[in-house]
């Protein structure tokens, strides 16, 4: 009986460090000292008592599925390392869940909307419960090459974030007058700006064509994509901090709101400031939301081209099926 608990005790001390191996990672040691285990623990059980025989038996068989289950992982490593490798576009990443509600107030959609964008840009957001657009989307190589235009909506935006300082600046609203030019100036300002981006990029309706030849409209276009791809990280940090700080107006709205419910009738001065940030809502949306939900559409299509050809890539350049009598 001595000898049958050293012989025991020998086999625990080499699952043991089958055991240590196995949580180091080291598979293809493990599975060897998992084997000596298992061998040593059948020649132990044909000479101890029946009940404790048994429960070695037990354990022996757990150890074998063990020994099937570390083999079968290391072949699957094998078999993996046999695929080509290649750098892939697409990059699986986590999406994460949000609580998708809509604000029922239009005007409280424009913001919300900005608010979207800017996330967007920064870290992904869903703008429909089934359309997640990740940040990946906006920052992809090569991304200038499909948007056109770039020059003249970086000077929109930086431009539009010089006409909201003035505002920022105001360290009271309850000076009516003074807060009513400052908005006045801002629409102004702000009307004259994407004046000038429709007429860059040809969206003016009632403009004159004058005839142009092939070669410079050929002219044309090569100065204005040149080095656009640089410049369109620049465009949308822009683009960024106008989302950020156009978000002032809806403040000024929830504020001037607040001051007059309960009060009637309204003050003529603030219900005029309302109708100018209502305005206001229109024209950030017509301006700065439009021209970035078009570029979104454009790489949101161009990030899926690019997924679908790397998926492609996966499959195998030729399919053959092989007839039954080939292994005969």
């Amino acid at each position: 009986m001595e000898t049958s608990v050293e012989a025991l005790m020998e086999a625990l001390a080499v699952l043991q460090q089958a055991t240590a191996l196995d949580f180091s990672g080291d598979v293809e040691d493990a599975v060897e000292m998992y084997i000596a285990a298992v061998t040593c623990l059948d020649a132990v059980a044909e000479v101890l008592p029946t009940d404790l025989a048994e429960t070695v038996k037990r354990n022996t068989e757990a150890i074998r599925r063990k020994i099937d289950i570390l083999r079968r992982s290391r072949w699957t490593h094998e078999q993996t390392a046999l695929f080509p490798s290649f750098t892939i576009q697409f990059v699986p990443v986590p999406i994460p869940i949000e609580d998708y509600r809509v604000p029922r107030s239009p005007f409280s959609r424009v913001f919300w909307l900005m608010r979207l964008l800017k996330r967007s840009i920064h870290q992904g957001a869903f703008f429909t419960p089934s359309l997640y657009v990740s940040r990946e989307v906006w920052m992809q190589n090569g991304s200038g090459a499909s948007l056109r235009f770039v020059g003249a909506k970086i000077k929109y935006t930086s431009a539009l974030c010089s006409a909201i300082e003035p505002l920022q600046s105001m360290k009271t609203l309850g000076d009516i007058e003074k807060t009513e030019v400052h908005l006045r100036r801002f629409v102004d300002i702000e009307r004259e700006l994407r004046s000038t981006l429709d007429s860059e990029i040809g969206r003016v309706k009632d403009a004159k064509q004058a005839k142009k030849s092939v070669w410079g409209t050929l002219t044309k276009k090569a100065k204005s994509w040149a080095h656009q791809e640089s410049n369109y990280d620049v465009c949308l940090t822009w683009a960024s901090r106008a989302l950020e700080e156009g978000q002032l107006f809806e403040r000024w709205h929830i504020y001037f709101a607040q001051a007059v419910k309960g009060v009637s009738p309204v003050p003529p001065g603030i219900q005029l400031i309302l109708d100018l940030l209502q305005y206001i809502g229109v024209q950030l949306y017509s301006g700065l939301c439009v021209f970035l939900l078009h570029d979104m559409t454009m790489l949101v299509e161009r990030y899926q081209c690019k997924c679908q050809k790397s998926v492609a890539r996966l499959l195998p350049v030729e399919s053959r099926l092989e007839s039954g009598g080939a292994s005969s």
